[in-house]
């Protein structure tokens, strides 16, 4: 399961996430997901109504994306042949600082289902 595709440039900025032994010799065989920036507030809204702004309706619902990502690596990794040993957390930017906030988070919630 490799949910990054082709991304030529996701591929040469972040090298640890390419599939290409050459680039990434270490991991590259490795499943990886990648989350986009999904909202603006570093992957840890919660409001359940949108905000509206200039007549817009803004949704702030990162947390609801990561969590909703986290039950599909357990729900599908559950289903292959591969275990959930290891997990490198990163991001870029806002990524960033929600890899932070959410490694324990992360941690635990694998512990706690494998």
């Amino acid at each position: 399961m490799n949910l990054i595709g082709k991304n030529y440039i996701l591929k040469r900025t972040v090298p640890i996430l390419s599939s290409d032994s050459s680039i990434n010799p270490t991991f590259y065989n490795w499943n990886k997901i990648h989350l986009n920036y999904c909202d603006g507030r570093g992957f840890v809204g919660y409001n359940l109504d949108p905000i509206e702004f200039n007549g817009k309706k803004m949704y702030f619902r990162g947390f609801n994306n990561t969590q909703a990502t986290l039950n599909y690596l357990k729900n599908n990794l559950a289903k292959t042949d591969y275990s959930l040993t290891s997990i490198i957390i990163s991001g870029v930017s806002a990524g960033g600082l929600a890899s932070l906030y959410y490694s324990n988070f992360i941690a635990d919630y694998f512990r706690s289902n494998n």
